[in-house]
């Protein structure tokens, strides 16, 4: 038998091989595994634990602020971006007459702190327009 027809063979078989493989696969094939779910608890006043993929961490007061904080940053460069308008009828964790801070940071910009109770101390960068803006909505009736 010349060697074209041993390479032919070879090949079918190696054909043959990897489509029974393939069926058997698919006989066999185990349904798509779930990503793990994020699971959040609070047992004490002061606490809040975490559960991933069967991984649970507790967080007290100071862990939370510095993961809100950094899921802030990290949120945003993220895509798609937050919503520019508000959903109607959605529910805010609203904090009553916070607390106000402000700076001047440069060409004529104020950093404008807002306090929230669940948030901590929430910073905006706004422009003297801005400043307008927000005393115009603030005025109104």
């Amino acid at each position: 038998m010349d060697i074209q027809k041993q390479l032919d063979q070879l090949a079918q078989r190696v054909n043959s091989l990897s489509v029974d493989a393939a069926a058997e696969a698919v006989r066999t094939e185990a349904p798509a595994a779930q990503p793990p779910r994020l699971q959040i608890a609070r047992p004490a006043q002061n606490v809040i634990t975490m559960t991933i993929a069967g991984q649970t961490v507790s967080l007290g007061p100071h862990d939370i602020s510095e993961m809100i904080d950094q899921l802030a940053q990290a949120r945003t460069t993220m895509l798609p971006e937050v919503p520019m308008s508000v959903a109607p009828g959605k529910p805010f964790a609203a904090t009553k007459d916070p607390l106000i801070a402000s700076q001047t940071v440069g060409n004529g910009e104020k950093l404008l702190v807002l306090r929230h109770s669940g948030y901590g101390w929430v910073p905006f960068s706004c422009s003297p327009r801005m400043l307008v803006d927000l005393l115009a909505v603030l005025s109104r009736k």
